[in-house]
């Protein structure tokens, strides 16, 4: 009688990509209270975020800790030479503005999906799982409206999107965060990012607004086709001009009758 060796079962791991926002909070707290264990929690961090991001991030790991997940892993883009490069160093060294101005995701791809990638490479038991033929599970923050951006896998990773398979659209996600006893995360990007709408960038706090400015003013030599960060408009025109009109009531105020009410 021949007696079959056991076969050995193969290990799960598990890899969240976390932005910062509420979307991928919210899935990682489905996971979390569904009983899901993560071996990691991955943001990459492009050194632009804005401080109410960093902050959260500090509130999100207690509650992480409390539940038995692991904090989150900050990754930057390190360089050949092995130092860290933030996005805004990138784009006064090169003399340019973030690639999304001109049209492109190349500043997504080299400052948060390449770190992550080159992270999980070096990660002890995602190199021992590819080196028994498995595939990493990435859960992926996607909400329900937004399936036309999953992608298939590949020979190393199973692409998760919890929250399409549960249906949970932003508001929902807003709904489990708040249930969880979290605050809702700030809008997470960089705060000189193209995409910014025109009152979030006056909302800025002055010292961001001037850097955006400085990244600006560097790059108008190499621009050809758009204007600055705004691709038709440059930030430093819109500013100046929010300027001008709180100058125009600071004016008026000089010429306002004092209230005649009394009590």
């Amino acid at each position: 009688m021949i007696i079959p060796f056991p076969v050995k079962r193969q290990k799960v791991v598990r890899i969240a990509a976390y932005g910062g926002g509420v979307n991928s909070t919210a899935m990682i707290i489905g996971l979390t209270l569904q009983g899901i264990k993560l071996d990691a929690i991955l943001f990459s961090d492009t050194g632009a975020e804005k401080k109410e991001t960093y902050a959260f991030i500090r509130r999100f790991n207690k509650w992480l800790r409390k539940h038995g997940q692991p904090r989150i892993t900050i990754i930057r883009r390190v360089t050949k030479t092995g130092t860290a490069k933030t996005l805004e160093q990138h784009c006064l060294e090169y003399k340019q503005l973030p690639s999304i101005a001109y049209g492109y995701k190349q500043c997504s791809h080299k400052f948060k999906i390449a770190p992550q990638e080159k992270w999980v490479n070096s990660f002890g038991k995602a190199r021992r799982l590819w080196k028994q033929g498995g595939r990493i599970m990435k859960y992926v923050g996607f909400d329900a409206s937004e399936q036309r951006r999953t992608r298939p896998g590949d020979h190393k990773y199973t692409p998760c999107y919890p929250l399409i398979d549960w249906g949970w659209d932003r508001n929902r996600c807003k709904e489990a965060i708040i249930k969880a006893g979290l605050c809702l995360p700030p809008k997470s990007s960089c705060f000189f990012c193209p995409n910014m709408r025109k009152g979030e960038i006056l909302t800025l706090p002055p010292d961001l607004q001037q850097r955006a400015i400085a990244i600006e003013r560097n790059a108008q030599a190499s621009l050809r086709e758009i204007k600055g960060l705004g691709r038709n408009y440059k930030w430093e025109d819109l500013l100046q001009a929010d300027k001008e009109q709180l100058r125009l009531f600071d004016d008026l105020e000089l010429f306002a009758t004092p209230c005649a009410c009394t009590g």
